[in-house]
């Protein structure tokens, strides 16, 4: 392992090096602090879908064996059998969001209606409204129509 300091004082370590020399109860301590961080994420992602990493590394692969020994094609089978329940998962997470979010326009759009109509019984009348103007906001319709005006010019 090499480890020294470079000409701006800082520590320059051989991470490979180092990981080499660790024994396995360390390099398993050290992948599993490693394997949360996105960077890592990302690159294993990658070679489970698309054999290697952007940069175009990857690891041992024998994924084409029935019974595949190195842990990239190990990963690779076991995503592959869950990948119906892993896209059952996130199809079920995303109808959820949508039904939140449904159930909020539905809500907000209720409450826009009550004001609406509760600013009319206050006799309000907005100054972008006009007499029986229309308007339209998606499936809903806002008709004004002054009755005091209406009354006046029935008689």
């Amino acid at each position: 392992m090499n480890i020294e300091y470079t000409d701006k004082g800082k520590l320059s370590i051989d991470v490979s090096a180092l990981f080499y020399d660790m024994e396995d109860e360390q390099k398993i301590r050290f992948a599993d602090t490693l394997s949360v961080e996105d960077a890592i994420i990302k690159n294993v992602a990658q070679q489970i879908i698309n054999g290697m990493t952007d940069s175009c590394s990857y690891g041992a692969c024998d994924d084409d064996k029935a019974n595949p020994s190195w842990p990239l094609a190990l990963a690779i089978r076991e995503v592959s059998k869950g990948a119906n329940d892993i896209a059952k998962r996130q199809i079920e997470r995303l109808e959820n969001a949508l039904k939140h979010q449904e159930a909020y326009h539905r809500k907000v759009s209720d409450w826009a209606w009550s004001m609406w109509h509760k600013s009319q019984d206050m006799g309000l009348k907005p100054d972008w409204l006009e007499y029986n103007d229309v308007h339209k906001y998606g499936d809903i319709e806002l008709i004004y129509n002054d009755t005091k005006e209406t009354k006046k010019e029935q008689k």
